[in-house]
């Protein structure tokens, strides 16, 4: 059996709270919760809550606002690989919906925006030589495959679908110092590797535990926009479950989606 990260995205409709059910019956459990706040203010502005059952290459992540609104659902499928997650991801708020998928060395992405718009991209991964490709939450193995690189300080390229712009684009990986106070954590800078790219956006801080090699801290872009369609600058705090607590979501009353 593959090894999958915890890492995909909790929101919660207002309605009725239902256990998280999987594909096969399964109950879900909460793995991991995400708190996010605003990187500058501290606002708090929403919960991720990572759901996962025990015996499935698949997890969900339920995006939920501070209010308790459901903002987002993400569903992983790591049968494509552990650094390469299909997945699927849906704003509650305005039916945007992403959609990723890897097999057998293609990688397709598509999206429908908020105004209905469709788009749709294809590439041949073998075509990309070899500069790996690393999907969504597929960067937390990826870092961790790669763990004794990273600290000998050599930088690291892979590849990484961008679905609103439907392409992929290069990003690096290295070490860095935290810009936060913390005595456990190791963090990585994540950038473009395009240097003209680097001066427009700011790299992602990610603060690993030095010692499990697990995510605590993820401070830069979300892929959580707010009312406006704009992308969310965050600072989120992750905290590991350790009792078997059943994922529990909200069912929007006047329908069949979760």
């Amino acid at each position: 059996m593959n090894k999958k990260s915890k890492f995909a995205p909790l929101i919660v409709l207002t309605g009725f709270i239902f256990p998280a059910i999987s594909h096969s019956g399964e109950l879900l459990y909460e793995q991991v919760i995400g708190n996010a706040t605003d990187l500058q203010s501290a606002k708090s502005l929403y919960k991720e809550v990572h759901c996962g059952a025990a015996n499935e290459l698949a997890s969900d992540v339920y995006y939920q606002s501070s209010d308790g609104v459901l903002i987002a659902h993400k569903a992983l499928d790591y049968e494509s690989g552990r650094t390469t997650p299909s997945f699927i991801q849906t704003d509650a708020l305005n039916q945007e919906k992403v959609d990723v998928k890897f097999d057998q060395m293609t990688l397709t992405m598509s999206m429908v925006n908020r105004d209905g718009k469709e788009s749709y991209q294809k590439y041949q991964v073998s075509a990309l030589g070899e500069t790996p490709v690393v999907i969504d939450a597929g960067f937390d193995i990826f870092i961790q495959d790669n763990w004794q690189t990273l600290m000998s300080d050599k930088m690291i390229e892979f590849q990484f679908p961008l679905v609103s712009r439907n392409q992929l684009i290069a990003l690096r990986l290295k070490k860095s110092p935290c810009q936060y106070e913390t005595n456990t954590d190791q963090c990585f800078a994540l950038e473009p590797a395009n240097w003209l790219f680097r001066m427009l956006a700011s790299p992602i801080e990610l603060g690993y535990d030095s010692t499990l090699m697990r995510l605590n801290r993820y401070r830069g872009l979300s892929n959580i926009n707010d009312v406006n369609g704009a992308g969310l600058v965050v600072d989120i705090k992750y905290q590991y479950q350790q009792a078997d607590v059943v994922c529990r979501v909200a069912k929007d009353p006047k329908s069949d989606r979760i």
